[in-house]
């Protein structure tokens, strides 16, 4: 099963495809375009998926193979919050796996079940910068919708000293899609903790803003 997905993945390897040009440390992959990936994990999803099969993929340490395990485990309901937490915690290579994660699971997980919110937000105290991450950008779904504004705006605060540029980046975008449809109070949050933002969280939060907006935030007081 494993062998036949691993030889659709090096047939269809883009050789011109530079991947690691959108990572700052190289990483594992068969150089697989996205659009290609997910139509190959959905044609070679087998009946049967099981946590230990996912585990294999996810563990396998290429980049596209923990593309498919996380396909895969959703496809077959077997995607748990904890399952999620365990790959973000101990075998995440990059920030492209854990937004998978976010978009495709968490995200969707969380609009449909708020009880799962208080767990998500423990998460801004993890060791793994990843989970750290993780615990800001699965709201960046509902935060689109108009969602949990107020827990994106406490994630953020618990985040906001945290050291890591991508866990910065990370609650930046959640800010940002929901200044879609919560512009002004978007906006009104970052000015009241603009002094304690990072410059790359508050050039993510107001990306969306309007020029006037925009001036303001970034104007030194």
């Amino acid at each position: 099963m494993l062998a036949k997905l691993r030889s659709e993945l090096k047939k269809h390897s883009d050789k011109t495809y530079n991947f690691n040009q959108f990572f700052k440390t190289p990483i594992k992959a068969y150089g697989v375009r996205y659009p290609v990936l997910r139509k190959l994990a959905k044609k070679h999803c087998p009946d049967f998926v099981d946590e230990k099969l996912c585990d294999a993929l996810w563990k396998s340490g290429m980049h596209e193979e923990a593309v498919v395990a996380i396909a895969w485990a959703k496809q077959k309901k077997i995607a748990t919050l904890e399952l999620m937490k365990t790959w973000l915690d101990s075998s995440v290579s990059n920030w492209s796996q854990v937004d998978d994660i976010c978009l495709s699971v968490l995200g969707p997980m969380v609009e449909k079940d708020a009880s799962l919110i208080p767990k998500i937000k423990s998460w801004t105290k993890a060791t793994s910068l990843w989970t750290r991450r993780a615990s800001a950008v699965a709201f960046v779904i509902p935060g689109r919708h108009g969602h949990y504004l107020n827990h994106i705006f406490d994630v953020s605060k618990k985040l906001m000293h945290d050291p890591e540029d991508l866990v910065q980046k990370g609650y930046g975008w959640a800010l940002k899609e929901a200044s879609k449809p919560h512009q002004r109070k978007v906006f009104e949050f970052v000015l009241q903790h603009k002094k304690k933002m990072t410059r790359t969280a508050l050039r993510y939060a107001i990306e969306l803003l309007p020029a006037h907006m925009k001036r303001r935030a970034m104007a030194k007081e």
